[in-house]
């Protein structure tokens, strides 16, 4: 049995006791002083709201307590830097406070990391205030002794790769000092953006002052993710600022992405489908279908996305961005030959002409169902108005074909009267009088054609469907270009994207009196020209001639 503590002992473990409660007294004491001193000077330059108390009174040492200070002031000082005016003697005395309460909160996190070298928090802190007050200061230390700062956000990223914090304010910081920097800086910055600009939420904080920053346009692009929204910005980037071959190079980039993203979209559609996800596969094939560019470049894209999607209703928003399809696969069946097949017309007919029974029955009868046209048609109070009048063309060429010439006489006779000035009607017109063997009524269509047929037209012949001026053309002879003038324009000059029968040939920067000129062969025949302007703001055409 062992021997029961002497007195010593006893008296000596007692004593022991009495000093460690000491020592947690003055600790508790120490620590309940430091909260109300950070708390105090929290208070200085601004309220200390609650949830502020609430994480002030969970720290449980005083190296925490002086962290979660620290960046509750960065946090302050950061969000504030919008509302500081340099212009002005006020914000300049401010920016002088700031770079001070800075200074006490890179010197807390300093402590904060000296007893906690783990701390990527205390390390960000550091850089981050330091870096901060330095700027605001217009202090020389931010170039001359640029490690200060710079090497406790480094040690953050080490810390805690996968944080977003210390990344985020290393890049913005290379940013906002770019001229200065080396050129592996540099590249250690384009790799730091290259990496946040992969978040949507970082690219709309990082993406413009990138562009502002960086001088060179390669390595401005070379950033930039494989995503058409990113490269959608970037345009408008460009437009601002008038570079217009710059603005070019990126439309390009941003047409290759758009198409890439859409051919992998529809090879999950596909992949969906074939699990038997019809509902998600069918939202896949519609978005393809309504985020593709109408015309050749992405004819199969349309074509496969439609005739692929399984049957079913839109909503009208869907059915909106369908029509810029339907409008450009419609007129190029009045024109010239249909772009899409009779399943793939027929289905955007029945998708995005609900609210236009006009076009709707246009469709039909393009893609061969001439009964279901009819029985739209029927249903139609008005068969006169305009909207019907290239029904009416289309119809009586395709009763034309079958030889049904006295319905196709019909459907011309209610064709309106603002085309009878348009080449079209005159051509159907020509078409019919051939297959009824009416030699005045062809000589009589031919005679109209050739008061049509032009190689100068005045800027009035344009006409404007949403955003886009078209001019339809029925040339005199062959030519080898065009030359249009630009009547209105931005003193910048504006980006135009031309249109020549459904093709585009491409962008160019138009300015106020520069005509645009235009290498492209024309053979006799009608022809329509499209120009929308695509940045910089408005561009309208005005008087065009053949070269």
């Amino acid at each position: 049995m062992p021997a029961p503590p002497t007195t010593a002992l006893r008296l000596g473990l007692a004593a022991l006791a009495i000093a460690l409660a000491a020592v947690s007294l003055a600790e508790h004491r120490s620590l309940r002083a430091e909260r109300r001193r950070l708390a105090a000077w929290l208070e200085r330059d601004g309220a200390v709201d609650a949830r502020m108390a609430r994480e002030l009174a969970r720290e449980p040492d005083v190296d925490g307590l002086r962290l979660r200070a620290a960046r509750m002031a960065f946090a302050r000082e950061t969000a504030a830097a919008a509302h500081l005016d340099p212009s002005t003697h006020e914000g300049r005395q401010e920016m002088r406070a700031s770079a001070a309460r800075l200074d006490e909160a890179a010197r807390l996190a300093g402590e904060a990391l000296a007893a906690r070298p783990a701390s990527w928090e205390a390390a960000m802190v550091l850089g981050g205030a330091r870096y901060l007050s330095w700027s605001r200061a217009r202090d020389s230390r931010l170039f001359t002794s640029p490690e200060s700062w710079e090497e406790p956000l480094r040690t953050a990223l080490r810390l805690a790769p996968a944080k977003r914090e210390p990344v985020r304010f290393l890049a913005a910081a290379y940013l906002e000092i770019w001229p200065a920097l080396s050129p592996p800086k540099r590249e250690m910055a384009r790799r730091l953006v290259a990496e946040l600009l992969r978040d949507s939420e970082e690219l709309e904080r990082f993406l413009l002052p990138w562009l502002a920053a960086v001088g060179d346009r390669r390595t401005a692009l070379s950033v930039i993710p494989p995503d058409p929204r990113a490269w959608e910005r970037v345009q408008r980037f460009f437009a601002e600022r008038g570079d217009w071959q710059g603005f070019r190079q990126v439309r390009e980039s941003w047409e290759r992405t758009l198409r890439a993203q859409l051919r992998a979209r529809l090879a999950e559609a596909d992949r969906r489908l074939a699990r038997g996800d019809a509902l998600d596969a069918r939202g896949l094939y519609l978005a393809v279908a309504a985020d593709a560019r109408p015309g050749p470049r992405d004819r199969e894209l349309i074509e496969a996305a439609l005739t692929r999607c399984p049957p079913g209703p839109v909503g009208r928003e869907m059915a909106e961005r369908l029509g810029r399809h339907l409008e450009w696969a419609l007129e190029r069946c009045l024109l010239a030959g249909c772009p899409l097949s009779p399943p793939a017309l027929k289905r955007l007919g029945r998708l995005a002409g609900d609210s236009d029974p006009a076009r709707e029955a246009m469709a039909y009868v393009l893609a061969g169902d001439l009964p279901k046209a009819l029985s739209l048609e029927r249903r139609s109070e008005t068969l006169w108005s305009e909207a019907w009048a290239p029904y009416h063309v289309v119809k009586a060429r395709a009763l034309i074909e079958r030889q049904r010439l006295d319905e196709a006489k019909a459907a011309l006779d209610l064709v309106h009267t603002s085309w009878w000035k348009r080449p079209p009607y005159w051509l159907a017109r020509r078409d019919l009088a051939r297959a009824a063997g009416e030699t005045g009524d062809v000589l009589a269509a031919e005679g109209e054609l050739r008061g049509m047929a032009r190689r100068d037209w005045p800027a009035f012949a344009w006409t404007w469907r949403r955003e886009r001026a078209r001019l339809e053309m029925l040339t005199a002879g062959a030519a080898g270009g065009i030359e249009i003038d630009v009547d209105q324009s931005p003193a910048g000059g504006g980006m135009v994207e031309i249109w020549l029968d459904g093709v585009p040939l491409g962008t160019l920067p138009a300015f106020p009196a520069r005509p645009l000129r235009l290498s492209v062969p024309l053979a006799p025949g009608l022809h329509v020209l499209d120009l929308g302007s695509l940045g910089g703001g408005r561009v309208a055409p005005g008087a065009v001639r053949l070269l």
